[in-house]
């Protein structure tokens, strides 16, 4: 139905690793098998030669691992290599010795509803929009605000906030839009079934983006397309 974010996501590992090579044998963490981050790795790690199972063996020793604060910590202490993982993990992990090996590109999170509730309740998803669409506006005429309510709202749910200097360097990473990034999304489909983790699927119609080109219009921005 409507973008929301794109990148915002990092391959990170230990001083002195440049390459994927030097990744062989080593244990690397993702969030959850199948997942954009661990698609993006896995696929990673193959375009550069090095093989990956499902089970955690291979030439790179891939381990899904949650929460991804887990992974923060295995890393700082040396039981990882590096890790696939999102803002703010990835930047945290930077801030304990880490490098970047990849910064991932692509879609990040999207808005969406089920085709039910679209032809249900249309007024609903027309204030979703809108309200998706305010809000990436706010983000990007009032950063500081922005990070500071993201964070606050954080602390309500965890009891703690995070540094401001680590949600600074979030957002720095994450490019807020409108455009669900379309192609982005096939893109990773396809990669995770050359990796035999997902079914091959077909993507057309999925994005119904009738009401969010509307919503656009109204407040004079650009058209966006699947």
């Amino acid at each position: 139905m409507s973008g929301a974010a794109t990148g915002g996501a990092s391959i990170v590992v230990k001083k002195g690793i440049t390459s994927a090579s030097q990744l062989k044998g080593k244990s690397l963490a993702t969030p959850s098998l199948g997942n954009t981050q661990d698609v993006a790795l896995r696929y990673w790690l193959k375009q550069n030669g090095l093989t990956t199972t499902i089970t955690g063996g291979g030439d790179a020793l891939v381990k899904p691992t949650k929460p991804n604060s887990a992974a923060v910590l295995e890393f700082k202490s040396g039981q990882i290599a590096g890790a696939s993982e999102p803002a703010p993990y990835d930047v945290q992990m930077v801030n304990d010795g880490g490098t970047v090996l990849l910064k991932e590109p692509g879609v990040t999170t999207v808005l969406v509803v089920t085709q039910s509730f679209l032809s249900a309740h249309p007024a609903i998803v027309d204030d979703l929009l809108k309200a998706q669409v305010q809000a990436n506006a706010f983000i990007k005429s009032n950063p500081t605000q922005a990070q500071a309510d993201a964070n606050a709202e954080l602390a309500s749910y965890t009891g703690k906030p995070l540094k401001p200097d680590i949600v600074a360097a979030s957002f720095k990473e994450i490019t807020f839009t409108n455009d669900p990034a379309a192609a982005s999304l096939k893109t990773a489909a396809n990669q995770a079934v050359s990796l035999g983790l997902l079914k091959p699927v077909n993507l057309n119609g999925i994005y119904e983006l009738g009401p969010l080109n509307q919503v656009l219009a109204a407040v004079g921005e650009s058209q966006v397309d699947s």
